[in-house]
């Protein structure tokens, strides 16, 4: 091993190190849903839940977010073909410690709620589209995923765990 891998190794190990305490000054807790996804060879997929989990995110959502396009009480999937958001289009940016390993296809489930009104939060589902990193010689010292709104029918499994974390209170 070179100097330069040695140098490497243990400045990348403090990058992370920062950049997850970073994270844990400006996130909030998230739900995340781990799927294993796969299709057979005419693209149909068979989804399995592989476990849920919640842990700490840095979400950087939209400003202006269609208040009805959020899932609220028994409602499967959304139906509405009036018009293209860029909420729909453009990915969500997103954040999370080394340690909580997101990958392609996760489910986030994030609580928001509106003061005013005394009902139940609104629930936003977003899925991992990509995930990116970034490395220093050769030692992986960030990653970030990008997220998309999550608008297809939900499993019962999957519909059975956002059932239980919504109503957890906080």
């Amino acid at each position: 091993m070179s100097i330069q891998d040695k140098l490497s190794k243990i400045h990348s190990g403090l990058m992370r190190k920062l950049f997850d305490y970073q994270l844990g000054l400006v996130s909030s807790d998230v739900k995340v849903i781990r799927l294993k996804i796969t299709e057979n060879q005419y693209l149909d997929e068979t989804i399995e839940v592989i476990s849920d989990d919640t842990i700490t995110l840095k979400l950087a959502l939209p400003t202006e977010i269609p208040l009805y396009r959020l899932r609220g009480e028994e409602q499967d999937a959304i139906d509405d073909k009036t018009g293209i958001f860029l909420y729909d289009i453009l990915p969500i940016e997103g954040y999370s410690k080394f340690t909580d390993n997101v990958e392609k296809f996760d489910i986030f489930i994030k609580k928001l709620k509106d003061e005013n009104v005394d009902t139940d939060p609104l629930l936003m589902i977003l899925r991992v589209s990509e995930t990116v990193g970034s490395f220093n010689v050769n030692q992986l010292v960030w990653k970030k995923f990008y997220c998309a709104p999550y608008n297809m029918t939900i499993s019962t499994e999957i519909q059975t765990i956002i059932d239980t974390y919504e109503a957890e209170e906080e």
